[in-house]
């Protein structure tokens, strides 16, 4: 019934209610009992304004709430017979409740509930408690219903967002690394090795070009691309700027999901940019190691390891791990330096 009334809000939503509605109308008449009366041709007019009322609710929902409770009050004081067209207000209130703040909402679906058991009331005095009872049921469960949705799509948004701020950070972070990193090497030996400075700045040309691709991605939603058969190619540009990372890999690599594969390149990236940014490390070691139900990465780093405290970049490698169903720790190793160790299932 919601999804007929909302979510084809047009001619053919309206079409289908409204054979609903007459029909359902239709059948309760034959059990009429005074002072009910059948459907007539002014019954019949509001049944097709309250079923017509019903194509402007995802448009302007306080006003097809407004109309619908105005005719449906007006149909049930003239005594003619309950049946589906009743519901249309259950639709309305509806599609108030995921569109406007839950206050205001309330507020309508008490308005909407006094009037309409005022009606009924009107034209059954002796069914109070029923009409309170009907209607609450009619009002009370779009509401919350409504009001659920709307707060899990606001909740999704918010992860959306949290997610795509995370993608930014590790692209750009990354990127701005290897190129200061390039930067740093071309400025190093400009006036003795000319050929290797231009090595140097041909690199960060095409670092950054990575770069703003990969951030046109994750800005296009695109999050799932990068995966660990990028490494190859995150290790080289690393090494253009001077740092010298090593990658060993044991065991037969399994078919990863698509997000445990992303998340695990960009916890490697991650690292291996804390590396580069803080670390002051001349070298760093990528070790994956494969099992059949999922891959061990560690990032370990000969450099500075309280360094790698500082920013946020271990929150989000962990959150990173979690949002797939797995573990990260990190922390200074015995040898000196840092390590992230992460555990990611398949």
């Amino acid at each position: 019934m919601f999804r007929i009334g909302v979510r084809t809000a047009g001619p053919v939503g309206v079409a289908l209610f409204l054979v609903l509605a007459l029909a359902g109308g239709f059948a309760a008449q034959r059990r009429l009992a005074p002072p009910m009366r059948p459907l007539d041709a002014g019954g019949l007019a509001l049944v097709v304004a309250i079923c017509l009322a019903l194509a402007f609710a995802r448009r302007r929902p306080a006003w097809t709430l407004a109309a619908t409770a105005v005719l449906t009050a007006a149909y049930a004081a003239a005594f003619y017979p309950y049946g589906p067209v009743c519901f249309a207000t259950t639709v309305a209130m509806y599609q108030l409740a995921i569109q406007v703040p839950a206050g205001r909402a309330a507020l309508a679906c008490g308005a909407t509930f006094a009037g309409l058991v005022g009606a009924s009331v009107f034209a059954a005095p002796g069914d109070l408690g029923a009409a309170a009872i009907a209607w609450a049921l009619c009002l009370a469960v779009p509401l919350g219903v409504g009001t659920t949705v709307k707060l899990r799509r606001a909740a999704d948004l918010a992860q959306e967002r949290l997610l795509l701020a995370r993608e930014v950070h590790d692209v750009v972070a990354h990127g701005l690394a290897a190129i200061s990193m390039q930067a740093g090497a071309a400025l190093h030996v400009f006036e003795r090795q000319p050929e290797t400075a231009r090595q140097a700045l041909a690199a960060i040309r095409d670092t950054s070009g990575e770069a703003l691709a990969e951030l046109r991605g994750a800005l296009n939603g695109v999050r799932d691309g990068a995966g660990l058969a990028g490494l190859p190619a995150l290790v080289e540009r690393l090494g253009r700027g001077g740092m010298a990372v090593r990658v060993r890999s044991s065991g037969a690599a399994p078919p990863l999901r698509r997000d445990v594969d992303h998340a695990a390149y960009r916890i490697v990236q991650e690292s291996l940019t804390n590396v580069a940014r803080h670390a002051g490390a001349e070298s760093a070691t990528v070790t994956l190691a494969y099992r059949p139900d999922g891959v061990a990465i560690t990032v370990a780093d000969d450099g500075t390891a309280v360094a790698h405290l500082y920013g946020h970049g271990l929150a989000g490698m962990r959150e990173r791990a979690a949002s797939v169903g797995g573990r990260l720790e990190a922390g200074p190793h015995d040898d000196g330096g840092f390590r992230v160790h992460a555990w990611l299932p398949r």
